[in-house]
């Protein structure tokens, strides 16, 4: 599972020079992330997401992050309908920023500028909402741009959080071979979860941490987050059915 920039096609910095006659459509429809079967998670996000989507880690460049599974096939979101439509309750801080997002740059000290994917298919010159006016961004952009920096320090307190739990050795791979009906059984890998086992031979000193650090209930939720892999199973089941009678009308 790859997580990184996910459905972004070209990231560009957001310019009045460049974007000032733009427009979102936003919430228009879903079709930009209806290829993608997992996308980043915050842990802030974790009490709202584990009701919804298996909550996993996964890890890149050595860097380990939490992932909502959005979908058990290769580029297919099971949430996200042939209209574009998002059916699930909950929709990840990754998507709702889109197409916005922050880079990182150097000049000469770590700093941030906000990016649109100008290719987006919710951006165009006729409908929704301004990018720009009266000669500066607008309120929306305003409020997206307060919405990536909130983004941003979520991020840094989940890669914190990440590599705290790396450091305590307590993940482990989970290969999961899901049964469908018709016999085609799907094999889900190349993500972690919370070791049970290791999680019972931390010290006491350890475990205190973890609670004092509100770490704790992160493990729980990402632990109970699991059993929605059998919600992914009968969305997948329940489509298949869909697709078949629609290849008999």
């Amino acid at each position: 599972m790859n997580t990184n920039n996910a459905f972004y096609q070209h990231i560009v910095p957001l310019s009045m020079e460049d974007h000032a006659e733009y427009k979102i459509l936003e919430n228009a429809n879903y079709n930009f992330v209806a290829d993608t079967s997992a996308v980043y998670l915050t842990s802030t996000e974790f009490s709202q997401a584990s009701k919804v989507f298996p909550i996993v880690f996964v890890e890149q460049d050595d860097q380990i992050q939490p992932a909502a599974v959005l979908g058990l096939e290769k580029h297919h979101n099971v949430f996200v309908t042939d209209r574009g439509s998002w059916t699930a309750k909950y929709i990840p801080a990754y998507i709702r920023r889109y197409p916005f997002i922050l880079a990182e740059v150097s000049k000469p000290e770590k700093d941030w500028i906000v990016c649109i994917d100008d290719q987006s298919s919710v951006l165009n010159k006729e409908q929704g909402v301004d990018l720009f006016h009266s000669g500066s961004v607008s309120e929306y952009t305003k409020n997206k741009i307060n919405f990536l920096k909130s983004f941003q320090q979520a991020s840094e307190d989940t890669n914190t959080f990440c590599e705290y739990i790396k450091e305590l050795n307590l993940l482990e791979p989970m290969n999961a071979q899901v049964k469908m009906n018709k016999g085609d059984d799907l094999s889900v890998t190349g993500f972690m979860v919370i070791s049970k086992a290791q999680l019972q031979k931390l010290t006491e000193k350890q475990l205190k941490e973890l609670i004092t650090r509100d770490y704790m209930m992160l493990l729980y939720e990402h632990l109970s987050s699991l059993t929605n892999f059998s919600v992914l199973v009968d969305k997948i089941a329940a489509q298949r059915i869909i697709e078949g009678q629609s290849s008999y009308e």
